[in-house]
């Protein structure tokens, strides 16, 4: 919501017309009626239905007051009587950027060896690797054991690129060389969010269920989010900023069907605009649960881009967009 003042004199007391519209639309005028008990200096604060966090706003309108004659004789869209005015309202800074989340850097949470391995010497050395691009290197022991090598992490270090390969250059097989057996690393993920830390229009008030999100190496969040917040991620996290700020980005309904026997949940961030012109709402994260034989549930009217479906084990769960009315999703 915006509003502009409108200053004038009041040459009668009763009813006085206050109308606008924008200039490069043109049109019907929207007007407010505001009763003068007193002649004199008045000012009149108009709220309009513009969100200034997109654009400018230019208007032109008039004043009369509702005694006099109401004639546009001159056809110019103005009572011939009335007193004209325009009104630039300037574009504002969003409070409310969107950034891009990336989970960045993990350390390495554990490495198994399969089986097949043979002909070599039953020791020990320091855990090393051949490939990944480490911040600082995991450490730990592998030792092998009747051609069974077991991998103990002391410390699992912090890699932006994850390793994928043992370094065995310094254990020793027998003649020929030794069978190598395969080997899977598994890398911790970057530590969970509270979304709610980084709604842009304070606390959201969301209690149960929370909307708790844990990425993984490269995986990453859209989020509406508050800059100084965001400022204080940790730094195995990167936040990219997207051109599009929230309060500019077009609102959707968000509809989730689950077809199978377990409940999950989807959390997402309100949008802007509420369900009326003039109903312009903070952004906060919400998570709700959704149970199983669902079919296009209407959730809400949401933030694109940052819905998130938990649907790990859930076959054919899925989420769409559609109109804010719950009318179901487009097609």
């Amino acid at each position: 919501m915006a509003n502009f003042t409108v200053n004038f004199t009041a040459n009668t007391i009763g009813d006085h017309y206050i109308c606008y519209r924008e200039i490069a639309v043109g049109g019907a005028f929207t007007c407010t009626t505001e009763n003068v008990t007193a002649t004199g200096p008045v000012a009149v604060v108009i709220d309009v239905p513009f969100n200034l966090y997109c654009d400018v706003a230019r208007l032109e309108g008039y004043i009369i007051a509702a005694c006099e004659n109401q004639d546009d004789l001159n056809a110019d869209g103005f009572p011939d009587a009335a007193t004209t005015f325009t009104v630039t309202m300037n574009q504002q800074t969003d409070p409310c950027p969107s950034y891009e989340i990336e989970c960045t850097s993990v350390g390495v949470n554990a490495v198994t060896s399969g089986g097949g391995a043979s002909g070599w010497t039953d020791q020990s050395h320091a855990l090393a690797f051949t490939d990944g691009t480490a911040i600082t290197p995991a450490t730990g022991v592998v030792t092998v054991a009747f051609n069974v090598f077991t991998i103990v992490i002391s410390d699992p270090g912090e890699y932006t690129v994850a390793p994928t390969t043992l370094d065995l250059s310094a254990f020793l097989a027998t003649d020929p060389a030794g069978v190598a057996p395969t080997f899977t690393v598994f890398m911790l993920t970057c530590d969970r969010l509270d979304l709610r830390d980084y709604d842009c229009n304070g606390d959201s008030g969301v209690g149960s269920p929370a909307p708790f999100v844990t990425l993984e190496l490269n995986q990453t969040t859209n989020l509406c989010a508050d800059p100084t917040a965001i400022a204080m991620l940790d730094s195995q996290f990167t936040a990219t900023l997207l051109p599009d700020t929230c309060n500019c980005i077009d609102c959707q309904g968000l509809y989730v069907t689950n077809p199978t026997g377990k409940t999950i949940s989807v959390y997402y961030q309100t949008c802007w605009e509420g369900n009326d012109v003039n109903g312009y709402g903070p952004i906060v994260t919400n998570q709700v649960f959704v149970i199983d034989g669902e079919t296009d549930l209407f959730i809400d009217c949401v933030t694109p881009g940052t819905v998130v479906l938990e649907t790990a084990g859930v076959p054919g769960a899925s989420f769409a967009y559609g109109p804010c009315d719950g009318s179901g999703p487009t097609p």
